[in-house]
């Protein structure tokens, strides 16, 4: 019967009737918290972006100091070489030169790793030092150079 009307409504007009075009297809999409978006994608992005840079100049820094430390420290191992060569050639045969050895040399090496500037004695190790360097043959300069390395505050 549905059949027949339509049919008899075609027959009565002769046009079709207008039907209307389906519209057009959308993609939906459901959004995810977990789904960045493109600005977050930009923005993850430019962090990595700058975090490489940093990266980057942080690792040239530490090269720069690591440079440093060993050209300060090759400088002071050959400020003192000779220092320590002259007492410990004479340290052999000498008691007190050896014990000034064993106290001067552990100091020495810490002031080559740059562990300090300047050390301070107390004054029985400070004279014991000096007055039995005075019997060696180091240069004026190299003794002024432990005077600034090794110090003593003297309290009235």
């Amino acid at each position: 019967m549905a059949s027949e009307k339509s049919n008899d409504y075609l027959q009565n007009n002769d046009k079709e009737p207008e039907i209307r075009k389906p519209d057009e297809y959308k993609k939906d999409r459901l959004f995810n918290k977990n789904d960045p978006n493109q600005e977050e994608l930009d923005f993850q992005l430019g962090l990595r972006l700058s975090l490489n840079d940093i990266n980057v100049k942080n690792i040239m820094f530490e090269e720069k100091l690591i440079s440093e430390f060993k050209t300060e420290k090759e400088q002071r191992q050959e400020l003192c070489k000779n220092i320590l060569l002259q007492i410990n050639k004479v340290s052999k045969y000498d008691t007190k030169l050896k014990k000034v050895y064993e106290i001067i040399c552990p100091i020495l090496e810490m002031y080559y790793e740059q562990m300090f500037n300047s050390y301070e004695l107390d004054i029985d190790t400070y004279e014991l030092i000096f007055n039995n360097l005075k019997s060696l043959r180091i240069e004026e300069h190299e003794i002024d150079l432990l005077k600034t390395i090794l110090f003593c505050e003297i309290s009235l």
